[in-house]
């Protein structure tokens, strides 16, 4: 999908009945690009501008099969087992791309699989390159969530909702904040949306 639009993110905020009228557009925009993606990026250690390379240390399992934490990987640079003298040529791991596994072959001529990702904790080293300029539907959802969640703290205060001070919101609205039954909801999801794509140490 391609980024989200300021159009978008505004029908997520009227939603609520909230109108953003005192909200234009460029700020939206800004919000999304100097606030919220380099927020989901360092959650999720991905960005949004083409391809990019990057290594990291999985759990090897004892089975030909790794579970890698990253999705819309586009190839595998290398593999390397940390440690020991197994090696992974060229060719000798399979990525299957759309599952975010590899899949290690003993022969590459035969096509026959075997445990070779020995058990270890983050034995396993991996590069590879990955494609998120087309974001993901549930990384697009996400965005438009928390763009609208903060575009709704700033309504608040720019209509009657005090400061963005917690003393204000409690003092005004109750410990919410105005919108805060709104904003809660937004960000909920919106972290809900990205988990799987959040790093998590797997196999073992």
């Amino acid at each position: 999908m391609p980024k989200p639009t300021a159009t978008a993110i505004r029908s997520i905020i009227e939603g609520y009945g909230v109108s953003s009228d005192v909200i234009t557009n460029e700020w939206l925009i800004d919000c999304m690009n100097e606030e919220i993606l380099p927020h989901i990026e360092d959650l999720t250690g991905l960005t949004f501008d083409g391809l990019k390379t990057k290594t990291e240390f999985f759990n090897g399992n004892g089975t030909s099969t790794l579970i890698l934490n990253k999705k819309n990987i586009v190839s595998v640079v290398n593999v390397r087992d940390i440690g020991s003298i197994n090696s992974f040529p060229p060719g000798s791991v399979e990525l299957i791309s759309e599952e975010g596994i590899l899949k290690a072959k003993t022969s590459v001529a035969e096509n026959r699989f075997s445990p070779v990702f020995r058990k270890g904790e983050k034995n396993i080293e991996v590069t590879f390159t990955y494609d998120l300029n087309d974001y993901p539907g549930r990384v697009a959802r996400a965005i438009k969530l928390l763009v609208a969640a903060r575009a709704l703290q700033q309504i608040g205060a720019r209509t009657g909702g005090g400061s963005l001070s917690a003393d204000s919101f409690s003092r005004n609205y109750g410990a919410s904040g105005k919108y805060g039954d709104f904003i809660k909801p937004c960000v909920t999801m919106a972290y809900g949306l990205l988990k799987k794509y959040m790093p998590t140490v797997v196999g073992g």
